[in-house]
């Protein structure tokens, strides 16, 4: 059994089909060989009918040859000697026939045969129509063929012969007949036996495959319910098989095994989740507490804004501010008293500067004064300078046409 649950399911199929087809093919190579033996009898017993009909032509065409050779004794009549000799010639066709056909046993009778019906058929028909023809001897010639003739002394080992000849073809044909039943018979026995071999083998098959597929698969299917329904206890002793039964139960472990790290995964799941939950509803406290803290603080600071943009550098932060917003308030107060000390410099700047103001004012007026008199005096330079021009010019021109005339 260990045997089998080590196999391959493909082996197993293989082996129990091929016990089955080997009773088949064993069942019809028999049954095929008394096919072949039945057909071999068949072909004997043909020779041995056709054997038994050219002994049976043979010996009709003896007597033939006996009658019309009576016949031309009673008449005298030379067609009976041409009957004679028309029979002697079927005679020896049936002859070539029995020769033909006959076993290696029967060859020495058939010769024989052959031999003593020429010595009989030249003894008496020949011989003894020649002394019928003579009405001197025709006497000796009707008494070759009387009760106590050398016509009968010379046949009688032709009919030996041919009574051998018979004998052994009946003895051939019963044997072959024999031979033929034989084969029938164990033919038959042969296609009952392999038929119900065959299906005892596949019963046996069957069964053999149900219980080394059938169980297994069943088994199988009974823990993946298991496994499906969570039962991870499950044992699985088909995983010690060396088949492909074996390598499902050790998927099958493998399942349970990642079925069993599942859960206690998501248990630690679960618990990182309680953790994480716990922490962040401790870091929203802190967030919201750490959010009224800025709150104040940006309302305290808002208030603070809103009193310097009305003017009031004298506004201090006076509330208590968180610790992480101390260094805010303070540095918010310093700066509005570095700005109050600022505002207070710029003041006393702003009234120099309005003075000083004055006084650049009336220095531009007497300087715009001073320019438009410079500008006045300006022009006139230039139109002198324009009427100066216009003179060289003049000049220039009346030098031009004096040299022209001078040279033409």
């Amino acid at each position: 059994m260990n045997f089998m649950n080590n196999m391959p399911v493909g082996r197993k199929l293989f082996l129990a089909f091929a016990c089955v087809l080997t009773a088949i093919a064993v069942m019809g190579v028999v049954v095929f060989l008394q096919m072949v033996a039945i057909d071999k009898a068949g072909a004997q017993r043909s020779v041995a009918n056709q054997m038994v009909r050219s002994t049976a032509s043979a010996e009709f065409y003896l007597a033939r040859q006996e009658n019309s050779f009576r016949g031309f004794l009673l008449t005298g009549d030379e067609y009976y000697i041409q009957r004679a000799t028309a029979h002697r010639q079927s005679f020896k066709n049936a002859m070539a026939e029995l020769e033909r056909d006959a076993s290696s046993n029967l060859k020495d009778e058939v010769e024989a045969l052959d031999r003593t019906a020429d010595a009989w058929f030249e003894h008496v028909v020949t011989q003894g129509s020649a002394l019928a023809r003579d009405p001197a001897t025709r006497a000796r010639a009707v008494a070759m063929v009387g009760r106590s003739g050398s016509a009968d002394q010379v046949m009688e080992p032709v009919e030996s012969a041919l009574d051998s000849i018979k004998e052994q073809n009946m003895a051939e044909l019963e044997h072959v007949r024999a031979v033929s039943a034989a084969a029938s018979r164990t033919a038959r026995w042969t296609l009952g036996i392999g038929i119900a071999a065959a299906i005892i083998l596949s019963m046996l098959a069957g069964l053999t495959l149900t219980r080394g597929i059938g169980g297994p698969v069943l088994k199988m299917v009974e823990h993946m319910k298991r496994l499906i329904g969570g039962d991870t206890s499950l044992q699985v002793p088909e995983a010690v098989r060396k088949d492909e039964f074996g390598a499902m139960g050790q998927a099958i472990i493998a399942f349970r095994d990642a079925a069993i790290d599942k859960v206690r995964v998501e248990a630690e799941a679960a618990d990182a989740r309680e953790k994480a939950e716990a922490e962040r509803r401790r870091n929203l406290t802190a967030t919201e507490a750490a959010a009224e803290e800025q709150a104040a603080v940006v309302s305290a600071l808002a208030q603070g804004l809103e009193k310097l943009s009305a003017g009031d550098l004298t506004y201090r932060l006076t509330q208590t501010f968180p610790s992480d917003y101390v260094k805010l308030q303070s540095d918010f107060n310093a700066a509005m008293a570095q700005l109050k000390d600022a505002m207070s410099v710029v003041v006393s700047n702003v009234s120099a500067i309005r003075s000083g103001s004055g006084e650049i004012s009336h220095a531009a007026d007497d300087l715009s004064r001073r320019t438009e008199q410079q500008a006045a005096s300006l022009e006139e330079t230039a139109a002198a300078l324009d009427q100066i021009t216009a003179t060289v010019n003049k000049t220039a021109a009346g030098a031009r046409q004096a040299s022209s005339v001078v040279q033409g």
